[in-house]
Formats: structure tokens, C-alpha cells, sequence
């Protein structure tokens, strides 16, 4: 048993918040896309987010 309650063991394994701001338009493409593929927006941003990283070190 550990001595966290259970929001303190919640609030240790969050991740951290990172903040865009994007054009309305954008930011209701973004939406639709991780709609229509049932994700996160969280999810679609980390897959771009690999998929730009190991487009530049394909690029290299």
C-alpha cells in the first residue's frame, strides 16, 4: 500500500500540458481528423510528432 492518495497517484502519472496556439481552422481540421480516426488529440499529435522525427532522420 503506498502512502499517495489516490488524486496524488493520479497527478504523478499525468503528462505534462504543452500549450499551441493554432488558427480556428486548423485547430477544427485537427478535431475532425483525430475524430474520424477515433483518437485523442493527444494520440494524433504524438504520431505526427514520430512521424516528423523520423522523416528528419530519414533526411539526414
Amino acid at each position: 500500500m503506498g502512502s499517495h492518495t489516490p488524486s496524488e497517484a493520479c497527478a504523478s502519472t499525468l503528462k505534462p500540458t504543452l500549450n499551441l496556439r493554432v488558427e480556428p481552422e486548423m485547430a477544427r481540421e485537427f478535431r475532425v481528423e483525430a475524430a474520424r480516426r477515433g483518437m485523442q488529440q493527444n494520440e494524433l499529435f504524438e504520431e505526427m510528432w514520430k512521424l516528423y522525427k523520423d522523416a528528419q532522420h530519414g533526411a539526414a
